[in-house]
C-alpha cells in the first residue's frame, strides 16, 4: 500500500501522479490523506475534504482506485499513526525543493518526515521548477 499526504499544492499532486503510476507497476493500493489544521478544524475539515476529493479525481485520471483519510492533530504524527494502522508499503510525499539560495530545502512536515519515518519515504520535486531558478 502507499500513502500520499496530500495538501493541495501542485507538488503534492505531482507525487500522487507518481504513486499511482507506482502503485499499477506493484498492483499496490493508494491512500491520500489530508491533516486538517487544529486551529480551524470546521474550515480545516471542507478544505480538508476539497482536497481529498481533488486527490480521488487524479487517481480517477490514472484509473486507481484512491482511499482517502481527513486526519486530524500533528500532520507528521497523524501521517505516520496512519502509516502503521493501514500498513503501508510507502510513503510518497511533494516537496517544494526550493530556498533562496538555491539549495534543495524540505518543508517542514516533510524534513520532519525524514526524521521519523520508519518507512521508506520518497519525496518528489516538482519537475516543473529547476533548481538553477531557470524554468523548465
Amino acid at each position: 500500500m502507499i500513502l500520499v499526504p496530500v495538501d493541495g499544492s501542485p507538488d503534492a499532486s505531482h507525487a500522487l501522479d507518481y504513486a499511482c503510476d507506482i502503485s499499477k507497476l506493484l498492483g499496490a493500493e493508494v491512500h491520500v490523506c489530508h491533516a486538517a489544521s487544529e486551529s480551524a478544524e470546521s474550515d480545516g475539515n471542507e478544505n480538508g475534504a476539497t482536497i481529498l476529493a481533488n486527490a480521488r479525481r487524479i487517481g480517477r485520471r490514472h484509473n486507481v482506485a484512491v482511499h482517502s483519510h481527513l486526519l486530524h492533530g500533528n500532520p507528521v504524527q497523524a501521517i505516520l499513526r496512519l502509516a502503521l494502522e493501514t500498513h503501508a508499503d510507502l510513503i510518497v510525499m511533494g516537496t517544494h525543493g526550493r530556498t533562496e539560495r538555491r539549495t534543495v530545502s524540505l518543508g517542514s512536515v516533510a524534513e520532519q518526515m525524514t526524521r521519523d519515518s520508519a518507512l521508506p519515504l520518497l519525496l518528489l520535486r516538482d519537475p516543473t521548477y529547476d533548481l538553477n531558478g531557470v524554468a523548465d
